[in-house]
Parts: C-alpha cells; sequence; structure tokens
C-alpha cells in the first residue's frame, strides 16, 4: 500500500514538468523516468495521466497485473487507490477554496 501510496504521489511530481505540447521526446523521457521509479520501488504496475488546461497530454501504462503470471496491463486494468482518493479530495477542496468557490 506504501508503494501505491508513494506511486500515485510520485506521479503528481511528473505533472508541472510537462508542457502543453507533449514531444515524443518529452514522453519518452517521462516513461524512462516511470520504468527507472518502478524498478527502484519494485513497483508491479503504474498508470500515469497527465492533463493539462483540461487536455490529455500524456498517458501510459507499464508493467504487470500479477507477479506470478506476468500479465501485462492495459487500458481496462483497475487498480485499488487505497486511501489516495483522501488526498486529491483535499487537494481538489483546497484549490476551490484559493479560487473562491
Amino acid at each position: 500500500m506504501i508503494k501505491i501510496s508513494f506511486a500515485f504521489t510520485f506521479s503528481l511530481f511528473l505533472i508541472p514538468s510537462v508542457f502543453a505540447q507533449v514531444t515524443l521526446v518529452d514522453k519518452l523521457k517521462i516513461e524512462q523516468q516511470i520504468k527507472e521509479f518502478m524498478a527502484k520501488e519494485d513497483v508491479p504496475a503504474l498508470a500515469v495521466g497527465i492533463i493539462q488546461q483540461g487536455k490529455v497530454v500524456f498517458t501510459s501504462g507499464v508493467g504487470i497485473r500479477d507477479r506470478e503470471t506476468k500479465q501485462a496491463i492495459n487500458s481496462k486494468t483497475l487498480f485499488q487507490i487505497g486511501s489516495q482518493s483522501k488526498v486529491l479530495t483535499s487537494i481538489i477542496t483546497l484549490e476551490l477554496i484559493d479560487e473562491g468557490n
């Protein structure tokens, strides 16, 4: 669970480093960072999506669903988010308060 939490938090740090126009070089760099992070933290699978100005600028899904079967993840793979929704809800709430909503 800690690794999943860390993975989610790590993905948030990727967001500011991506420009509205994500080039092929940027995508390759991000995917390399994801793979390095997964290897270092022993994370079996990670899905990352980056949205800027209301547009999806990057998506990636890397890894396996099950360490025993080595079945790869795909666009329909569901992940358990655990307590991450609490963090996300808090961030969104604070942003809305800052905006005066």
